[in-house]
């Protein structure tokens, strides 16, 4: 299947725009333990080697997922990890949130930790 992020650029031979999620929020509401992810997409100029060189666009195309309709999607198929090249093959988007939930703890507590206050 092709990259639909991916275009030819209209006018320019060889010249490629990338749709690229340059903005991404996680909201959570701790309360129905609902969560939204929202990607926001702006388009990009690409040199020959796909690395982003310049806006080609201004607006943003957004999506918009909640975590009911992304928790047992197998984020990691086909993925690798940066450092142990280990396969992410059953990563699930309700793995992804318990990353998220326990780095938002460790950087609270080094935060707190660094300004001396009691954790």
């Amino acid at each position: 299947m092709a990259n639909s992020r991916i275009k030819d650029v209209p006018g320019l031979e060889g010249a490629k725009s990338e749709a690229i999620a340059d903005t991404i929020i996680l909201r959570y509401n701790p309360v129905t333990q609902d969560m939204e992810l929202t990607l926001s997409f702006r388009d990009y100029l690409t040199n020959e080697e796909g690395v982003a060189v310049g806006f080609s666009g201004s607006n943003y195309d957004q999506i918009v997922a909640r975590l009911d309709t992304l928790g047992m999607r197998d984020v990691g198929e086909d993925l690798e990890g940066v450092v142990s090249g280990a396969p992410l093959d059953g990563v699930l988007g309700y793995d992804v949130v318990n990353i998220f939930r326990k780095l938002a703890d460790d950087l609270h507590n080094e935060r707190a930790a660094l300004n001396a206050q009691e954790v």
